[in-house]
């Protein structure tokens, strides 16, 4: 049997992933990669290339730490847009590494 978080985190993603391709995003979820992130959002039109990292709960800064240290191994990195996705009081927060971009319940 799963465990409850594991699978809190993998409905959570799931949900992110249809809400991008509702906004028609092409999304690729990267489920047991253990990598720095879940969800990878690629919009063809807006040449919007996002690199998601999934929580259930606000993140730690340890968490922080690890997405920000994926970005710097990118050479190219600003044709990416590193995002940090959670949960907070019933709605879902979408910040560009530190900055509050989007929020909306799903």
């Amino acid at each position: 049997m799963a465990n409850k978080y594991y699978v809190s985190g993998a409905n959570f993603e799931r949900r992110l992933k249809k809400y991008f391709e509702n906004k028609d995003y092409y999304v690729a979820r990267t489920a047991g990669s253990h990598g720095p992130f879940d969800l990878i959002a690629i919009h063809h039109e807006l040449n919007d290339i996002l690199l998601i990292q999934c929580k259930i709960r606000p993140p730690l800064k340890a968490e922080y730490d690890k997405l920000r240290t994926a970005q710097a191994e990118f050479k190219n990195k600003e044709q990416f847009k590193f995002i940090m996705a959670y949960k907070v009081k019933g709605k879902f927060r979408f910040e560009l590494l530190d900055k509050v971009f989007l929020e909306v319940i799903l």
